[in-house]
């Protein structure tokens, strides 16, 4: 947490107060949700890597993307992909972009989705070694 702490700490004034929340809420979700620093960016893992904040340089916003945003129903029409094959992001401009709610039903469907995989790839491994 420390990394991530020095991370946000050397992001834009304007928006280190929405990194912080960010931050928070994704760690909030579980207790079982590591955070760490990969290529020089926050990344979450829940059953494999989850999502990552980021700040692009000279674009004045945040993004948190999701690994397997691409699987993601997006119901919400809010994820982003940029011409990405298999990231999906939330995009904000400002902490007044920012909606709670909808945050926690996409994350919600992020942990769900890792959590499914992660079974499924336990399982093939299992059926695999029986035909051994």
């Amino acid at each position: 947490m420390k990394n991530i702490s020095l991370y946000i700490s050397q992001q834009p004034p304007e928006l280190q107060g929405l990194l912080w929340k960010l931050d928070q809420m994704i760690t909030n979700c579980s207790p079982k949700i590591e955070a760490t620093i990969k290529f020089s960016t926050p990344f979450y893992s829940y059953y494999g890597l989850l999502c990552y904040l980021s700040v692009p340089k000279k674009k004045k916003r945040v993004e948190l993307g999701f690994i397997r945003g691409y699987e993601l129903a997006d119901e919400q029409g809010v994820l982003n992909g940029e011409g990405l094959t298999m990231v999906k992001k939330l995009i904000y401009h400002s902490a007044a972009d920012f909606n709670e709610d909808i945050l926690l039903e996409v994350l919600q469907e992020a942990l769900l989705l890792n959590e499914w995989h992660y079974e499924n790839k336990k399982k093939k491994k299992v059926s695999n070694n029986n035909i051994l």
